[in-house]
């Protein structure tokens, strides 16, 4: 997901601010606090749903192969040094 949790947790006291403050001089403060948690918690989970949509639309399609040869996805640092083994030693052999 993109993001932290931190982004859950603000945008779940801006939901309980929000409701305590607009709840607050209509009802019994019991009432208030409970409807008020259970306002946190939806949208503490709205944000991870905004979260992971925010992922799914900056993520990179997957590679596609074309006429047969597989699309080799960009490697780290390691993977390259690897690789550059690999071919030296092939070169060596022959």
């Amino acid at each position: 997901m993109t993001g932290t949790l931190y982004w859950n947790f603000c945008f779940a006291l801006f939901g309980f601010s929000l409701y305590f403050f607009l709840a607050f001089p209509d009802g019994t403060p019991g009432k208030v606090l409970l409807d008020s948690f259970l306002t946190a918690a939806a949208f503490f989970f709205l944000m991870s749903g905004i979260r992971k949509l925010i992922h799914l639309g900056m993520e990179k399609p997957p590679a596609e192969k074309e006429e047969g040869i597989p699309v080799i996805p960009e490697a780290g640092h390691i993977g390259r040094v690897h690789l550059q083994l690999q071919i030296k030693s092939m070169v060596r052999t022959k």
